[in-house]
């Protein structure tokens, strides 16, 4: 293989190009702003749809008011495709709060809508939006069941970029899975379409998207064209972001077959293009680089530049570049034999680490926070709303006689109305919550499995050491002990606990009154199983090896007076 030949003119005057095109996106908008004065009917709530998409990425506030005007307008114009697209936007900003449910709740009254008036190509859209939702919220047996309905529709009603959208997603919820062959041969069917259809639509990302899936399959030549292909669109399309991961990707390829010159090349366009436009990239690319060096052997010029990449990390105040630098600059003095330095640098590695956690937890709680905050607002605007109609109905329909008797009646049911909405509202509090402790007691979990990982992979490469001072022997030993301690720190249980036992409250006391002899444990390993845990990452989590995970299962089965024929899964989500 050899290096994709660059177009250097194309860099030299992509800046202009895209200032241009941002200028020409601005113009739009302001040109839809002043067609949409002199508009009525269906043709203003299609424009309004237009300015919905500008708005949605750029200012969510203007974007629900849109929405807004398109459900007043649509309503009244009693056009059952424009209700239909208008409850799909209202969907979109449901979505862009994470409010899932209500997104659901939007799509699926647009569906409705579409079937009744055989909106074929609409209905394929809403199933495919609904589709990104559940994607989102998680739930991917949903997305790619209503992913598959939404390509049914297309295929039938030949709409290629409704096919090529579909298959595109398809084969990302492939590759998420670990099922690289299957995504691999949804991307090949969407790239038919665009070359049958003679498009360029999405081609760059399916081509990045098939890049990386023969990547993990270690097809390397057929990586390396259809990563070639991705940079030459990027380049092609003048978009310099996308053209920065496109020759990380590559560097990544080569890297993986020990190219030294087509890694540094790679790597070196990517640094340039960084430097001068997106900063903000730099560190990460500056310590892929420190980490080619490391692992080619070239200590000294590993640790000069993952230190720029750390220093820059600080400077940017990004956590995640800091982990990533000061993890290799860990591992490149380790196998350097520099022990006090690897020490020194594993020791920030884990501040670093700790830091991540405490910051996430934080977001979490401000989530929270800001959340509560937003539906108490979005409540006192309603009930005002409400207040100002009836004053407005009280004025028109009372007269000086039954005043009092219709003004108490009326009390009456606005008191038994907002009873009713705080009702519901406590209601949504209530699942939503559930939603993100659930959420929080999955994310809990995983890092806890993936910190064991980390700190096995640590211990591992200490117990390695050896034929060193009794000075940094004693240090060696010292952080080991620490390391164990952490790996089995009772803290992080704790806290996994506390998690659990919001979403499910009384589980370990049911447990405790079939037996009371179970051990910690064992009420662990259950309720891992009730998690859906398997057997692998049950003992990473736990700390002990697979076959005292299925002893302890047995031991569980045996206090719980289960026969050989009950399910043990069954048995435990029942509590």
């Amino acid at each position: 293989m050899k290096p994709v030949l660059i177009y250097f003119l194309l860099i030299v005057t992509t800046t202009a190009i895209v200032t241009s095109a941002q200028d020409t996106t601005l113009q739009r908008k302001d040109s839809l702003q002043t067609i949409l004065h002199s508009q009525t009917g269906a043709e203003k709530v299609r424009t309004l749809d237009q300015l919905f998409d500008f708005y949605l990425s750029n200012n969510i506030d203007s974007a629900q008011f849109i929405v807004e005007q398109m459900l007043k307008l649509s309503a009244r114009l009693n056009d059952p495709e424009l209700k239909a697209l208008s409850f799909k936007n209202n969907g979109m900003i449901y979505m862009n709060k994470s409010q899932y449910k209500k997104a659901e709740q939007e799509m699926f009254k647009a569906i409705a809508l579409e079937r009744q008036n055989n909106l074929s190509l609409a209905l394929g859209e809403s199933y495919r939006m609904l589709a990104g939702i559940y994607f989102n919220k998680g739930d991917l047996n949903n997305a790619a069941d209503y992913l598959s309905k939404a390509l049914t529709i297309f295929q039938k009603e030949q709409n290629p970029e409704g096919m090529i959208m579909c298959l595109n997603n398809l084969g990302l919820l492939n590759k998420g899975n670990g099922a690289y062959k299957n995504a691999i041969k949804n991307f090949k069917s969407a790239l038919k379409i665009i070359s049958d259809n003679k498009m360029s639509y999405n081609k760059m990302t399916i081509y990045t998207n098939m890049g990386v899936a023969f990547r993990y399959l270690k097809a390397y030549d057929s990586s390396y064209y259809y990563q070639r292909k991705a940079l030459e669109e990027s380049l092609k399309n003048l978009d310099l972001k996308t053209g920065i991961s496109n020759y990380h990707n590559m560097a990544k390829l080569f890297m993986e077959l020990r190219q030294k010159d087509s890694v540094n090349y790679y790597l070196n366009k990517a640094i340039d293009l960084a430097q001068k436009k997106f900063p903000d990239y730099l560190s990460a690319l500056l310590t892929s680089k420190g980490k080619w060096y490391y692992k080619t052997g070239q200590n000294k010029k590993a640790v000069e530049i993952l230190k720029k990449a750390l220093q820059l990390g600080y400077k940017n105040h990004n956590m995640n570049d800091k982990e990533y630098a000061l993890y290799y600059l860990y591992k490149t003095h380790l196998s350097m034999k520099k022990y006090p330095e690897a020490i020194k640098y594993l020791e920030d590695l884990v501040d670093v680490q700790d830091s991540i956690k405490m910051r996430e937890s934080l977001v979490k709680i401000t989530r929270l926070e800001e959340k509560y905050e937003n539906e108490k607002k979005q409540l006192q605007i309603e009930q005002l709303k409400k207040v100002q109609a009836l004053d407005k109905r009280i004025k028109y329909l009372l007269g000086l006689i039954i005043v009092g008797i219709l003004l108490i009646f009326i009390i009456i049911v606005v008191q038994l109305r907002k009873k009713h909405l705080r009702n519901q509202a406590e209601k949504e509090r209530i699942e939503e919550d559930l939603r993100l402790k659930t959420k929080q007691l999955t994310s809990q979990a995983l890092m806890m499995m993936q910190k064991n990982t980390l700190l096995n992979d640590i211990l591992q490469s200490l117990s390695e050491i050896k034929n060193v001072g009794t000075s940094t022997q004693k240090q060696i030993n010292e952080l080991k002990r620490k390391l164990r301690k952490s790996m089995h720190s009772e803290e992080d249980w704790e806290l996994f606990k506390q998690y659990f036992e919001m979403v499910n409250k009384e589980f370990f006391s049911n447990l405790l009154k079939i037996n009371n002899k179970l051990t910690s444990s064992e009420m662990k390993l259950a309720a891992l199983i009730k998690l859906k845990f398997n057997i692998k990452e049950a003992a990473t989590l736990l700390n002990i090896s697979p076959d005292s995970v299925k002893s302890v299962r047995y031991t569980i089965r045996k206090k719980l007076g289960l026969k050989r024929q009950d399910n043990l899964y069954d048995f435990l989500n029942r509590i």
